[in-house]
Order: C-alpha cells, then sequence, then structure tokens
C-alpha cells in the first residue's frame, strides 16, 4: 500500500510484478504517472487510481488500453487525466 507515500512516479519494473493483487494508489496527491506496463498486471484485483497519460509529448503515463486485460478487477476505480488524452 502505497497510500501514505509521496511518491510521484511507478517505476517502470512494476509491470514484472505479475502476481502483484492489489496496488493502493488512492491518497497519493503527488502521483502524475502510472506507468506503461501496467496492463501486464493481469493477476491485479484492486487498483483505486488510474492516471491515464496527458499525450503532450509526455511518454512516461499509461494508456487507457493499459486497462483491457486486467479482467480481475473489483471494486471502485478513478480513472485521472481521461479528457486530457487524444483517442486514436
Amino acid at each position: 500500500d502505497l497510500s501514505v507515500s509521496k511518491i510521484e512516479e511507478l517505476p517502470k519494473e512494476i509491470g514484472e510484478l505479475s502476481n502483484l493483487r492489489s496496488l493502493g494508489l488512492k491518497d497519493i496527491e503527488e502521483l502524475k504517472f502510472i506507468t506503461e506496463g501496467l496492463g501486464k498486471l493481469t493477476n491485479l484485483r484492486i487498483l483505486y487510481r488510474f492516471i491515464v497519460s496527458d499525450d503532450k509529448g509526455d511518454t512516461r503515463g499509461c494508456n487507457i488500453r493499459e486497462l483491457k486485460d486486467l479482467n480481475k478487477l473489483k471494486g471502485e476505480l478513478l480513472i485521472g487525466c481521461l479528457g486530457g488524452g487524444r483517442v486514436k
């Protein structure tokens, strides 16, 4: 649970944690980016917050497509910056 941390960006290696079931990001106001590769966490059941890249040349953030294989997610999910992205 990272909810009490002041982390601004998840490391790109987060996608290598294939057995991760919960990623507590609920109350991290400083979090600006969720690294691409989150879609590899196919065993993830709890993800409170997902931030979409604003698509203004910054390649650090996730694309909404990262959620498509996260079929085991349950409960509430807050999706941030959704209006800033460009749909292709």
